[in-house]
């Protein structure tokens, strides 16, 4: 039985920034055209966004995302909603993600791991809100795009590129 939202799944490491950030835009960039997750990996997830994920969230007036701390096991079961997307937002994450039921497609919108190249409160929220302001910028290029209509090649291709997308 055919969805009338697209559901897009967001994958990153630990499930606490960029993952979050992006869940939060499309939720509400997408006017309920799309339903918005996200996830990381299973080992690694944390239960709480990150400090500056909120703060950064709170400064552009969005709503924190649910539920959170969620690893790609809950994406991979029966009973998982089916995506349409997945979009992965960490290169070293993406050669380990799972085969996702019902083939959806993927994309990769690579983005540098936050916590491994910032150091101190400063310089963290700094990069989070840059992450934040980029995912804003792409997810406004998503949402324009016939999703449901259209060739499926050309989308594909069109939601691909939007990750070289300042």
């Amino acid at each position: 039985m055919p969805h009338s939202s697209i559901n897009i799944l967001f994958v990153s490491r630990r499930n606490t920034i960029r993952s979050v950030l992006a869940q939060a835009c499309l939720a509400h960039s997408g006017k309920g055209r799309f339903a918005a997750y996200s996830c990381g990996v299973p080992v690694e997830v944390h239960k709480q966004p990150n400090p500056a994920t909120l703060e950064a969230l709170r400064k552009a007036g969005l709503p924190v995302p649910t539920p959170l701390g969620v690893g790609w096991d809950q994406f991979t079961k029966h009973s998982s909603p089916r995506m349409d997307w997945v979009i992965t937002l960490d290169e070293d994450v993406k050669r380990l993600t799972p085969s996702w039921p019902g083939q959806p497609e993927t994309a990769l919108w690579s983005y540098p791991d936050v916590l491994s190249r910032a150091f101190g409160k400063t310089a963290i929220d700094g990069e989070v809100l840059q992450v934040l302001h980029s995912l804003r910028n792409r997810i406004e290029i998503l949402v324009s795009l016939p999703l449901h209509a259209g060739e499926r090649a050309a989308l594909r291709e069109d939601v691909r590129d939007i990750g070289y997308a300042a």
